[in-house]
């Protein structure tokens, strides 16, 4: 949030602001996490500096849960849970970085129970904020606005129509939110003078609060909003291509206009068009739609919330940039090791997100039943535990895993790649270090510069020989790794790690068991074939006749 500016105090009686009562104490409570230690409270300075720590709040609520309850009904009435900002970048860029809010649990207690009666009063008074807004709301999810995109793209696609969407960027969006905004929203959705002067850490909620004048402008007819706090998406449909793109602009530019009419920024040039259409309404080559003079192309993919977006809901695009991210990273156990501190995740949920990457082998059915069946405990109001959703998505993948198993018994193809990798499946799935780089790949499926390879399925050669022995009338992955004297000095480093028996189930099930039996073949692999592909060119060109 912007700094907020001083304003004078508002002098409430203390009648009017209702206690903290025990039962909000306790729902408070329940959504506080275990830490080991933490900073000072400001509520309580004389803390300051101390361990205070998850345990000692819910002990103080199990033996004296009037006397917290009653502290905590003096802060808000004093309004003095502010917690210091604290800066770690020079003070000539202020822009250049995020304020740094560090709280205990006493006072995470206390913006629970702000927060809490919050949302209680715009969900039971109002009014309540947009339907299209799902960030930082209770039972909405990004997959919640991701599937109301998609039911309306497949709704108006289903009726011959085109839908342009249009993801705006807005930069610094929380910094910059000002607090005169936030104050008149407070105002607008008729919430308390007692809790309109509190803030602070409520950033989330305060911002949903500000940028709900937004998403409840008038828009165009066949323009529809769908927001996930700042991360905002505007949707025009028409009969044509060529009259969504006028409406996607001009609705566009009016949402674009609210935005900046409460002080924040859009950067255009960030911002991206895709098209959701039919097999007979593909846009033009080199579409574009025009917000105040800027041209923003209309792509093939979109990158909303995370995912990235195409015209047909494939998520080709997606699952192809998830897959080389995973697979850049060739020491899997670090990376694995940093997931699991939480360096990378920080919470349950990406974790388990994470591991689902390391170790894939649910189906895609499978985590959409997990889905609805979360889905629908919340609608009866049931709360899942993690642990019973983990053991659920556990099963699930060894269910997937059993069903690979029963496949390979029977392959139609790369006979020599399954028989090696069939009899220690789950030990491939469940390692934590080694990716297959490109050589690597090669020499487990028999698919690369190899005589056999290049000569009956690329048909690039006349003759399946090898070029570099000249002993053996196959060159097959299998000759490059076990027999071919050309490979000699780089195969003694290999078979001092692995063994005399470089068949390939020995090969592959050695690297599954360490580290070290996987670097070692796969420098085999990098040092064999990077020489082989070198050859392969060179004959290549000798062989291509010279120009006229």
């Amino acid at each position: 949030m912007a700094p907020r500016p001083s304003a004078p105090s508002l002098s409430i009686p203390a009648e009017d602001i209702p206690e903290v009562s025990p039962g909000e104490l306790q729902v408070a409570v329940s959504r506080l996490r275990s830490k080991n230690s933490l900073r000072g409270s400001t509520v309580y300075p004389d803390v300051s500096g101390s361990s205070l720590s998850s345990h000692w709040v819910r002990g103080s609520v199990a033996f004296s849960p009037r006397a917290l309850s009653r502290a905590l009904s003096v802060a808000v009435e004093d309004g003095e849970a502010c917690p210091a900002q604290e800066r770690r970048r020079p003070a000539e860029s202020p822009s250049a970085y995020r304020p740094i809010v560090l709280l205990d649990e006493v006072c995470k207690l206390f913006e629970r129970v702000v927060h809490a009666r919050l949302v209680g009063h715009l969900e039971r008074i109002g009014p309540d904020l947009a339907a299209c807004q799902y960030g930082f709301r209770r039972g909405r999810s990004t997959i919640h606005a991701i599937l109301r995109v998609k039911a309306l793209a497949e709704d108006a696609v289903a009726r011959g129509r085109v839908v342009l969407a249009v993801s705006l960027d807005i930069a610094n969006a929380f910094n910059t939110m000002p607090w005169a905004c936030i104050n008149e929203a407070l105002r607008y959705h008729e919430v308390p003078p007692y809790l309109r002067r509190l803030g602070s850490v409520l950033g989330p909620l305060l911002w949903n609060i500000g940028y709900d004048w937004v998403l409840r402008g008038t828009n165009l007819r066949g323009v529809a909003v769908v927001c996930y706090a700042d991360d905002t998406l505007v949707t025009a449909t028409a009969r044509t291509f060529q009259r969504a793109s006028l409406l996607a602009s001009f609705g566009t530019e009016l949402v674009v206009r609210r935005i900046r009419r409460l002080g924040l920024a859009v950067a255009l040039h960030k911002t991206e068009a895709l098209a959701f259409h039919g097999p007979r309404s593909r846009p033009p080559i080199e579409a574009y739609i025009s917000v105040e003079g800027v041209r923003i192309p209309v792509g093939s993919k979109m990158k909303y919330l995370g995912l990235h977006l195409d015209s047909r809901w494939d998520f080709r695009a997606h699952f192809e940039v998830s897959l080389a991210e995973v697979g850049c990273c060739e020491d899997r156990s670090a990376w694995w090791r940093s997931v699991s501190s939480g360096a990378t995740a920080r919470s349950h949920t990406k974790r388990l997100a994470y591991w689902r990457a390391l170790c894939p082998g649910i189906s895609t059915r499978g985590l959409s039943s997990v889905f609805w069946w979360r889905e629908e405990s919340l609608r009866r109001g049931q709360r899942l535990a993690p642990q019973e959703v983990e053991t659920t998505l556990v099963s699930l993948r060894n269910a997937a895993v059993e069903e690979w198993q029963l496949r390979l018994e029977s392959p139609s193809a790369g006979l020599r790649t399954v028989a090696a990798v069939r009899p220690v499946l789950r030990q491939w799935l469940d390692r934590h270090h080694g990716a297959p780089t490109f050589r690597l790949t090669q020499v487990l499926t028999g698919h690369g510069c190899f005589g056999a390879y290049l000569c009956r399925i690329a048909g690039k050669e006349e003759s399946a020989a090898c070029h570099h022995c000249g002993n053996c009338r196959e060159d097959t992955a299998q000759h490059t790794l076990e027999e071919c004297p050309a490979w000699t000095e780089e195969r003694s480093a290999l078979l001092a790690v692995i063994g005399s028996d470089l068949s390939l189930p020995t090969v592959v099930a050695a690297m599954v068991r360490s580290r070290r039996s996987w670097r070692a073949m796969a420098s085999f692999c990098e040092r064999a074939m990077s020489q082989k592909e070198a050859a392969e060119r060179i004959g290549a060109d000798r062989s291509r006749p010279p120009p006229p």
